[in-house]
């Protein structure tokens, strides 16, 4: 994923008819999900991603991107066949760190091991990705997506109701977001 993901982002949208990536938009739709909630211990949540999405309208550098990347967006039509990026509704012009920011916010939370996050990080460097550094940190590149990346997360995880313990992570990680 890593590779076919480096290979995506070096691609050079060709003219002025690629649209912006949805990303900011999925954090609008997440934020007024969290105002409308009738609890009021959650505004904090509100007010974290208020400031997200404005730090996060100008990006940094810009990119083809997926702008919805998940395991289930990847596919291959026979086991020893190429693997594919599906579902690219959400495809255009965006910073690159958005399509690792839920990865990296999964892994961020403790709820993705070391091990799957390190070789897809490494994969999309080898590949020349242009998202984070050849080496180092990467959370430079990564964390303001990242954050939006947990905070779009902990809202469909409340509205879905369907994992208290993956609520629990994702609200906790943007504790520790709003006390850092």
């Amino acid at each position: 994923m890593g590779t076919l993901l480096a290979e995506l982002h070096r691609t050079r949208p060709a003219g002025s008819s690629f649209p912006q990536a949805g990303v900011l938009a999925r954090l609008g739709r997440a934020i007024d999900y969290l105002r409308r909630r009738p609890y009021d211990d959650l505004i904090w949540l509100v007010e974290l991603g208020e400031n997200l999405a404005s730090r996060l309208r100008r990006p940094q550098r810009t990119a083809m991107i997926h702008g919805d990347l998940h395991l289930g967006q990847l596919g291959r039509p026979s086991p020893a066949g190429d693997w594919y990026l599906l579902d690219p509704d959400d495809t255009g012009v965006g910073d690159p760190a958005w399509d690792l920011a839920r990865p990296a916010a999964f892994w961020a939370a403790g709820l993705l091991p070391d091990e799957p996050w390190t070789i897809l990080l490494n994969a999309y460097r080898a590949a020349g990705g242009p998202a984070v550094p050849p080496a180092g940190d990467p959370w430079t590149d990564l964390d303001p997506p990242a954050r939006a990346a947990t905070l779009i997360a902990a809202a469909r995880s409340l509205r879905s109701g369907e994992s208290p313990a993956t609520t629990r992570a994702l609200l906790q990680a943007c504790r520790r977001m709003q006390d850092s």
